[in-house]
């Protein structure tokens, strides 16, 4: 804890973005208390960054204390809130994405963070103005990934990303959404996707950013979570894209990650706009195709090549009751009862109270 605290100090230092903290860590990768303040080992700022100014504040102890002092403050409320952080110090942050050109110092993560270790991973994206086929598509991608262990990392936009969160929570697998700002409730973006949100975290999933609680999106934080979805995954799969938009960048960041990237061939016929990014990848012969349900095996034995060496020693826990049909259906039957309660005013207590009661008459 104490090098993730050091980190969330530096991080909030003006000036000091992902690549400057980068350059720190390769220099300093566990840094401590000590090295903010005992002379002796004090980090000497000015052998990486070039900005005076900034190493002015970086050796102005009085500031350093007051801001150390902040990020204790800080860290009890996240507490509060069920918000933990992983920082790159930590052995539990995700191996894959430590090895990317620029990665995030600091997970601020909200609902099962083990979800980060769990190494099959698949990143599944696309246009927000997604065709209802793109959108079943999603859906159906993510369901059947997940029933093959894998979790389904996403953005939980609007269209091809909300579908493949929900295709995925269908199955009774794992999900994960990087968000563009904080992990906090207030926070989530887009908004229509709070209770979609909390679904994740409810249902063993997890919300997951680079950005502080209580900090909102802007236009740079959509590109950079881009990064992150890609780096945390084997593959890469965007369902339906235009040639430019948000889900271009993900494509981008997947070729220079070295991570798998591949389609669902078009379905729908004529110059659909969601479609003309992966026409174009197909053309290029830039992705794998994924045409029917044999192609999905193949795809795994690319994906699991790209597992690092260090995880494949270690044993990968399957996800509890993942292949089994009929938890499928015991989940679909939950959610018919979560959307039946809401619809005539139980609130969640309430349907709690309910269910454990109904289980006392199993005994």
């Amino acid at each position: 804890m104490d090098a993730t605290i050091v980190w969330i100090v530096l991080s909030r230092i003006k000036g000091l973005g992902p690549k400057t903290l980068n350059s720190i860590y390769k220099k300093y990768p566990s840094p401590t208390k000590e090295d903010l303040f005992i002379a002796q080992k004090r980090i000497n700022f000015a052998n990486t960054i070039k900005n005076q100014k900034i190493v002015d504040v970086l050796n102005d102890q009085m500031y350093i204390k007051k801001l150390y002092q902040q990020v204790l403050d800080d860290l009890t409320k996240y507490k509060r809130e069920n918000i933990t952080v992983v920082s790159i110090s930590d052995s539990n942050y995700p191996n894959m994405l430590r090895e990317i050109e620029d990665p995030p110092v600091l997970l601020y993560c909200r609902g099962n963070k083990e979800a980060l270790n769990i190494d099959k991973k698949v990143a599944i994206v696309g246009t927000r103005n997604a065709t209802p086929i793109g959108i079943n598509a999603s859906f159906r991608i993510a369901m059947t990934f997940s029933k093959m262990n894998y979790v389904i990392v996403s953005g939980l936009a609007k269209g091809i990303d909300e579908s493949a969160h929900k295709g995925t929570l269908s199955a009774g697998g794992i999900t994960i959404a990087v968000m563009p700002g904080g992990v906090d409730k207030k926070s989530i973006y887009p908004a229509d996707n709070k209770e979609l949100a909390e679904q994740i975290v409810s249902r063993n999933g997890l919300l997951v950013s680079e950005y502080p609680p209580y900090q909102r999106p802007n236009k740079a934080s959509f590109v950079q979570r881009d990064r992150i979805q890609s780096g945390l995954s084997l593959g890469v799969c965007p369902v339906q894209t235009d040639v430019t938009g948000g889900t271009q960048h993900t494509i981008k960041f997947s070729k220079n990650q070295k991570r798998l990237l591949f389609c669902p061939t078009p379905t729908e016929k004529g110059d659909i706009p969601a479609y003309r990014g992966i026409h174009k990848l197909l053309k290029e012969n830039f992705s794998e195709v994924l045409q029917d349900k044999s192609d999905y095996a193949r795809l795994d034995k690319l994906m699991e090549k790209l597992i690092p060496e260090e995880s494949k020693s270690a044993k990968q826990e399957p996800l509890e009751d993942n292949n089994n049909e009929q938890m499928t259906k015991l989940v679909s039957v939950i959610d018919e009862v979560c959307g039946l309660a809401k619809d005539i005013g139980v609130n969640e207590d309430k349907l709690l109270k309910m269910i454990q009661q109904q289980l006392k008459t199993w005994n």
